[in-house]
């Protein structure tokens, strides 16, 4: 997927979003939805991202590219290549609201790291439950959640994030992608999945929210 490709499926996960927020009616709020972002990272150039957003006054939901060097840079202090096709996605935009999703905060770079930096105890919790277990539930993304890369962030209400899994890899040897929400972990063999997942959600609750108004 090239460059332009990437720039038109944001514009439409920008598009979507945008409208999304219209059909929620401000519940929960914005203040609600994105100040676990600027509460954690207040001083971080996407806090005032947030506050545009939250005051109406932002029709781009992104912040500006990556550059090659904040990548590199990134890559070299979590000890990982970062895959194709979310490199390509940081060099659209560093950072992305989906303000109205459960998932609402796409890190830039920078911000990246260890699920088990920030979230050490809701980890061990998930690694002790699947002590006992065997077979293919012992080895499952929850008891090994301090090592996975957390791209999202921090959630605003349910604990549910997307993730780096350092120890599966897809067809191409590139670290693959997981959506961890309170049900199964679900697995995408790349970024521009992850996106499409994001519209496809956004246009569902457009669609659901207008049968009922």
């Amino acid at each position: 997927m090239d460059h332009i490709m990437w720039i038109d499926l944001l514009h439409e996960l920008n598009e979507v979003s945008l409208a999304e927020l219209v059909h929620l009616h401000g519940y929960p709020s914005l203040e609600v939805r994105l100040g676990a972002f600027t509460q954690r990272h207040p001083d971080h150039p996407m806090a005032a991202l947030a506050k545009a957003i939250i005051a109406g006054e932002a029709r781009w939901l992104g912040m500006p590219p990556a550059t090659d060097r904040q990548i590199h840079e990134a890559q070299q202090r979590l000890g990982i290549e970062l895959p194709s096709s979310y490199r390509a996605f940081l060099r659209v935009a560093n950072g992305f609201f989906m303000p109205g999703a459960i998932v609402n905060t796409l890190l830039p770079v920078e911000l990246i790291t260890h699920f088990g930096e920030d979230h050490a105890h809701q980890a061990a919790l998930w690694r002790d439950a699947l002590d006992d277990q065997t077979g293919e539930m012992a080895d499952d993304v929850w008891s090994r959640l301090e090592g996975t890369i957390q791209l999202s962030g921090p959630p605003h209400h349910q604990p549910e994030f997307i993730l780096l899994d350092p120890h599966v890899r897809n067809a191409e040897g590139e670290l693959e992608i997981v959506e961890l929400g309170h049900e199964m972990p679900e697995y995408a063999n790349s970024f521009h999945e992850v996106m499409e997942r994001a519209i496809y959600t956004a246009r569902y609750v457009i669609t659901l929210c207008s049968k009922n108004s």
